[in-house]
């Protein structure tokens, strides 16, 4: 049964990677599925830094396309959303399920049907999130957890190799993204801002005409739109409530 890195990029499972590389875990090979919509940071990474470093040490990293046979929705995440004029919420992580969990569980089936070890990069002070698979036949491994690796373990470990530490993994849209998060969205990338108020207002239109109640995109329920001409310091009176899990790999 082979050993598989389930790749986000961010800082976790980027260790990982290098680790195996190192010959400090075992696995075999690492996917990453592409919603098409992850940050712009995330796509540089992996495409300067971990697929180089693979490729130079004969390691495989499969990329599951948005647009692949694995993937039912066949847009990237943000566009599909636009399209049916919503946006991913907070309370039912349908967004994980349909562009990173089914898209990575379609590709096992086809290319690994007897099973295998599937490795989550969930480090020892996320010891609480660790549960189960719910396919027995691809059961969760940890092994930052079984080894005792912390993150703050993980920043030293990248430090020691000499590589970039990566940000955290995620679309550029999350509805779990942190105030900072969109603070950096709106001084660094404007028109993807632009963009993500579009996709709220159209939704909040149809939400509103359905009589339905709308919840904003921003984990502090502030619509994007009056966000972007808020003052950094302002934002202090909003208070985050929204626990990302990080369902959607690490």
């Amino acid at each position: 049964m082979k050993t598989i890195i389930s790749l986000g990029a961010g800082v976790q499972s980027s260790a990982l990677v290098i680790m195996s590389i190192k010959g400090l875990i075992k696995s075999d090979y690492a996917i990453f599925s592409d919603t098409g919509s992850e940050k712009l940071e995330t796509y540089q990474y992996l495409i300067n830094i971990l697929i180089p470093y693979a490729q130079e040490n004969n390691y495989k990293i499969v990329i599951i396309g948005y647009d692949s046979e694995y993937n039912l929705k066949k847009l990237p995440l943000l566009e599909w959303y636009k399209q049916k004029q919503r946006i991913p919420y907070r309370i039912n992580r349908s967004c994980t399920d349909n562009w990173k969990i089914q898209p990575i569980r379609r590709y096992l089936k086809k290319y690994e049907p007897d099973g295998a070890k599937i490795i989550l990069g969930f480090s020892y002070d996320e010891i609480h999130r660790m549960k189960d698979s719910n396919k027995p036949k691809y059961p969760n491994i940890y092994p930052l957890i079984d080894k005792k690796i912390s993150r703050k373990d993980l920043l030293n470990l990248f430090k020691e190799w000499n590589f970039p530490i990566p940000v955290k993994s995620g679309c550029w849209a999350c509805p779990f993204n942190k105030k900072q998060d969109w603070i950096d969205l709106r001084n660094n990338y404007p028109k993807l801002l632009n963009q993500a108020i579009e996709l709220e207002n159209i939704a909040e239109e149809r939400q509103l005409n359905d009589g339905k109640t709308f919840y904003t995109l921003a984990s502090f329920e502030v619509r994007l739109r009056d966000f972007k001409k808020m003052k950094t310091k302002n934002l202090m009176d909003f208070t985050e409530d929204a626990f990302c899990g990080s369902n959607c790999m690490t």
